[in-house]
């Protein structure tokens, strides 16, 4: 009885049904807006995309498009689109394009471009196209080969190279970006609110900063 019972729980887990697995509860709040009204609550695959409802973890497969609804364990995994609205932690894999509803955690990945509406941590990794993100950031031993947009009053960079510029978006406090070691080949600019900008002294900003500059 005890072997029945232990395999029909890792079922619901990982086939919980639609009608019973609320999916939107791993979605911040202010991440919900972005959700999109004609979001499909069927399982399955259609034209080529893979969509999954409640936790799911993934390892060493190749697709072009994954949908997650509930959080997300990709590793060992080169995928052309993924769109998540959950948290999403993602280890030792490629993504080209990115659509993150939700906090998202990368180790040794390799992003092209994309964008993340929830709290945004990376380390050992690579972002080598247009990209933005809309909440608090901490990027580690990364390095970011084009402009990058960050909506957040809160932003960290430790050993870390930008090779163009960080435009930083904050309408209700005063935004600070704190340098540790970090080269940034371009400029700091802050569109809405003069922001601050907190360096260990090792880093070094190539560009001006500026101040209150329409993008």
């Amino acid at each position: 009885m005890k072997k029945l019972t232990i395999a029909i729980t890792i079922s619901t887990l990982i086939c919980p049904s639609v009608q019973a697995y609320d999916w939107q509860k791993h979605v911040p709040d202010e991440a919900k807006q972005y959700i999109p009204s004609n979001v499909s609550n069927k399982s399955g695959t259609t034209n080529g995309s893979t969509k999954h409802y409640g936790p799911i973890s993934i390892q060493g497969t190749t697709q072009d498009s994954l949908v997650s609804h509930g959080p997300a364990t990709i590793i060992d995994s080169i995928i052309t689109t993924f769109t998540s609205y959950g948290p999403a932690k993602v280890t030792n894999s490629k993504i080209k394009l990115i659509d993150i509803h939700g906090p998202f955690s990368g180790d040794n990945v390799e992003l092209h471009a994309g964008e993340v509406k929830g709290v945004f941590t990376l380390t050992n990794s690579k972002i080598t196209g247009s990209f933005e993100i809309k909440g608090l950031v901490k990027i580690t031993k990364t390095q970011i080969s084009k402009d990058i947009v960050i909506y957040s009053s809160s932003v960290t960079f430790v050993d870390t190279n930008i090779h163009e510029n960080v435009y930083i978006y904050s309408d209700t406090k005063i935004p600070k970006v704190s340098l540790t070691n970090t080269f940034i080949d371009g400029k700091i600019i802050f569109v809405q609110k003069a922001g601050k900008i907190i360096s260990d002294g090792k880093s070094k900003i190539n560009g001006d900063t500026k101040q209150d500059q329409k993008r």
